[in-house]
């Protein structure tokens, strides 16, 4: 029982990661977005896809940067790195 809250809170956790990592760059319609590309479902690397990634925290990316008329820059991390 004590392994059930932990991937709950995981799993509201992970998707607000894309969200802290969007911050603009010096030109205001493009924003720049970190993903490690190796947490699915939430991100996952995908080079058939336009972005180079898939997932739940890309969709969102991707519709709060339709939503704004904002282009995304991809910015690949590894959280070792961080």
């Amino acid at each position: 029982m004590a392994k059930r809250p932990q991937a709950t809170c995981h799993r509201l956790i992970a998707p607000l990661v894309v969200v802290l990592a969007i911050s603009t760059g010096a030109d205001e319609r493009r924003i720049r977005v970190g993903t490690s590309g190796d947490y699915p479902p939430f991100s996952e690397a995908d080079p058939e896809s336009s972005g180079g990634y898939r997932g739940f925290e890309i969709a969102l990316a991707e519709r709060y940067a339709a939503d704004r008329g904002l282009e995304i820059e991809w910015r690949s991390f590894r959280w070792s790195e961080l």
